[in-house]
């Protein structure tokens, strides 16, 4: 009986083998460059933005070859124009498609819609231009892409208030950025406020060798 049977399986793997392979054929036919894997990130300190497409065996993350592509954003262009301080780009995923995956989402959306606001980018070189220590520009650059808002840049609130001597769009900068990019408290906050950005990181970094 059981010498009757070992045909019988073999024959049954083989049709599920040639199942497999059919529609293994199908998709491939089905499915317009089935081996692209296309990836879309966004460096989360100057707000390039950057495309990568990787030429991948169909159906596996087995990667033949890849190209890329960078294009500026607002950001990025205000960052570069600007003579923001050199570094290393940290690409964060926006998202991604292809060879099998429909529509990947990476942690980089809110930083790429974040890039692609004129106002945000505007802001962003005025920083830049006021302040020329490059740590702080960093600072300001990255954490600037993170906040959920920021204030607006107009002509007054270029100026300094009376008996101030720094651009009064700073304040509520620096209080946005200590509060949701450093999850400062209410005190931090108001350092950041009334002393500005670099003023709240010191005393961030007093108390944390305290």
């Amino acid at each position: 009986m059981g010498l009757l049977s070992t045909p019988k399986r073999k024959v049954g793997c083989a049709a599920l083998v040639g199942a497999a392979v059919v529609l293994v054929q199908v998709w491939l036919l089905s499915t317009p460059n089935p081996g692209v894997y296309r990836r879309f990130s966004v460096c989360s300190l100057c707000g390039l933005n950057r495309s990568t497409v990787d030429y991948q065996v169909p159906a596996t993350r087995w990667t033949l070859s890849s190209s890329r592509e960078d294009t500026e954003s607002p950001y990025s262009a205000a960052y570069l124009q600007a003579n923001g301080p050199p570094h290393e780009h940290d690409f964060v995923l926006v998202s991604s498609r292809g060879n099998g995956v429909y529509c990947g989402l990476g942690e980089g959306r809110p930083l790429r819609g974040a890039a692609d606001q004129p106002e945000r980018a505007e802001l962003l070189g005025f920083v830049l231009g006021y302040e020329d220590d490059p740590e702080l520009q960093r600072v300001y650059a990255e954490k600037l892409l993170v906040i959920p808002s920021a204030p607006a840049l107009t002509p007054e609130s270029r100026k300094p208030l009376e008996g101030q001597t720094r651009p009064s769009v700073l304040g509520p900068l620096d209080k946005e950025i200590a509060q949701f990019g450093f999850e400062a408290d209410v005190d931090g906050q108001v350092i950041a406020f009334d002393h500005g950005l670099k003023a709240f990181l010191d005393a961030r970094a007093r108390r944390q060798t305290q």
